[in-house]
C-alpha cells in the first residue's frame, strides 16, 4: 500500500510505498499529459488474417469468451493453439504491465499459419464463472474446453491442436495433456518445475538480494516467508493461523537491532494478510503441487522455453529439473531451450526484475516467438 502527502503546491504526492515487509520513499508527479507509452509488436490494421469473437461452454457455470485468429490463406486445416495464461486473473491478452504479451504471440503465429484461440479467464472479463475456489487443475480443464471448442472449428486440424502456457500457464498445461490425448503438443513459457513453496521461496530470496536487504533482516525474513507458508498449508482455522502469523513476526524482530524493527513496523499485518491469503484453496494447491511429477508422464511432444534472467522462476533452478523430468518419462520429443538475456515476459532486459517491465518496449523477444513458431512447424513437415 501508499501511504503519502499531497504537497502544498499540488504538484506532487510524496510518501512510502509498502510491498509486503519492505517501504521505499515513492514520489508521484504531476503531468500535463499522459507520457506515450510504446509497444511497436502490437499489430495494427490492416491485418493479413481473419479474427473473430467466440464464446463457448466450458465446466458447469462457466462460458468463455476469446477471440480465435485463423490464417486467411490456409489451404486447408492448419495447427492451432490455446494460450493458458499465468496466475491472477487474467484477459485474453494477458495484459501485465502495459504489455499485452498473448495478442503479440497470437499475431505473429498467425502470420506463420498457426490459428491461435485466446480467451478471458473464468470470471474475468466476458467470461462467466467463479474462480474463488478453483485451482490449477481446474484450470487444466479449462484448457481441455478450450482444445475441444478448436477441434470443432472447419479451419482447424483436430488431431494438430497445442497448449502455450506461461507462469502457472506452463503448469497447467503439462497437466491438461495428462488428462488427454486431444492435446497434440505442449509449449512451457517459463513454467515451474519445483513446488509452489519453492517458487515463493526462491522469489523472496531473489527479491531480498536485488534490494540489498541487510543479512540480518534477509534471513529473518526467510524464516518468515517458510513459517507463513508452512501456516497456509495447515489445517488451522484462519484466525488462529494469523495470531501465529504475529507470534512469529514478533519473536524475528525482537531478535533484530531496534533501526531495523523501525523499518520493518508494517511486517506483522502484512503476514497476516499474507498467511490468509496462503490459505486459500488455489495456493494451497500450488504451494505442494509438483509439476516435476505430471512432466514425467507427459507423452506428447514439448517444448520448454526457459528466461535465463528470469526472476520469478530462476533458470538455473527450473531447467536441470525439467530436464531431468523429461529423461524420466522417455519422451524424446520432449526438449528444454534456454534463452539468453531474457526476462520473465521474455523481454530482452538489463536486470530481469519485474521494475523493468514496463518501461521496456518490446513486448516478446522476437527469438522466443520464432522458437514457438518454428517448433511447431517442424512437428508436421
Amino acid at each position: 500500500w501508499f501511504d503519502g502527502t499531497l504537497a502544498a503546491d499540488g504538484q506532487s504526492i510524496g510518501g512510502k510505498w509498502t510491498l509486503g515487509a519492505m517501504s521505499f520513499p515513492v514520489t508521484f508527479h504531476r503531468l500535463e499529459r499522459p507520457h506515450a507509452i510504446k509497444r511497436p509488436q502490437e499489430p495494427t490494421a490492416p491485418l493479413p488474417y481473419d479474427v473473430r469473437q467466440v464464446r463457448f461452454t466450458g465446466p458447469p457455470g462457466v462460458t468463455f469468451a476469446g477471440e480465435l485468429s485463423t490464417p486467411r490463406d490456409a489451404t486447408g486445416p492448419v495447427p492451432a493453439v490455446f494460450l493458458v495464461s499465468g496466475s491472477g486473473p487474467s484477459d485474453r491478452d494477458e495484459y501485465t504491465a502495459g504489455h499485452k504479451p498473448f495478442l503479440i504471440i497470437a499475431d505473429y503465429l498467425t502470420r506463420r499459419g498457426i490459428a491461435v484461440l485466446r480467451c478471458d479467464d473464468r470470471g474475468v472479463g466476458e467470461s462467466t464463472g467463479d474462480r474463488s475456489t478453483a485451482t490449477s487443475s481446474d484450470y487444466a480443464d479449462d484448457a481441455l474446453f478450450a482444445v475441444r471448442f478448436l477441434q470443432t472449428q472447419p479451419e482447424v486440424d483436430p488431431k494438430r491442436v497445442g497448449l502455450i502456457g506461461h507462469s502457472e500457464g506452463g503448469l497447467i498445461a503439462p497437466l491438461a495433456a495428462t488428462r488427454s490425448a486431444d492435446v497434440a503438443f505442449v509449449i512451457m513459457l517459463a513454467g515451474p518445475a519445483t513446488t509452489g513453496e519453492r517458487v515463493l521461496l526462491s522469489q523472496r530470496k531473489l527479491f531480498l538480494e536485488s534490494i540489498g536487504a541487510p543479512p540480518e533482516v534477509a534471513a529473518a525474513m526467510m524464516r518468515l516467508s517458510a513459517r507463513m507458508i508452512e501456516l497456509g498449508k495447515s489445517a488451522l482455522p484462519v484466525e488462529e493461523a494469523r495470531r501465529a502469523a504475529a507470534d512469529a513476526v514478533d519473536a524475528e524482530l525482537a531478535a533484530l537491532p531496534e533501526d531495523y524493527r523501525k523499518e520493518l513496523s508494517g511486517l506483522s499485518a502484512a503476514m497476516q494478510s499474507q498467511v490468509q491469503t496462503l490459505s486459500k484453496p488455489w495456493m494451497r494447491f500450488f504451494l505442494t503441487y509438483d509439476p516435476a511429477a505430471t512432466l514425467s508422464q507427459v507423452k506428447c511432444p514439448v517444448l520448454a522455453l526457459v528466461a535465463e534472467k528470469d526472476m520469478h522462476v530462476p533458470a538455473d533452478e527450473n531447467a536441470p529439473i525439467i530436464e531431468a523430468a523429461f529423461g524420466q518419462s522417455g519422451n524424446a520429443r520432449a526438449r528444454v531451450v534456454r534463452l539468453p538475456g531474457l526476462n520473465h515476459l521474455f523481454q530482452e532486459c538489463q536486470t530481469g526484475d519485474s521494475d523493468e517491465f514496463a518501461r521496456i518496449e518490446q513486448t516478446m523477444s522476437e527469438s522466443a516467438l520464432k522458437a514457438m513458431a518454428q517448433w511447431i512447424e517442424s512437428l508436421y513437415r
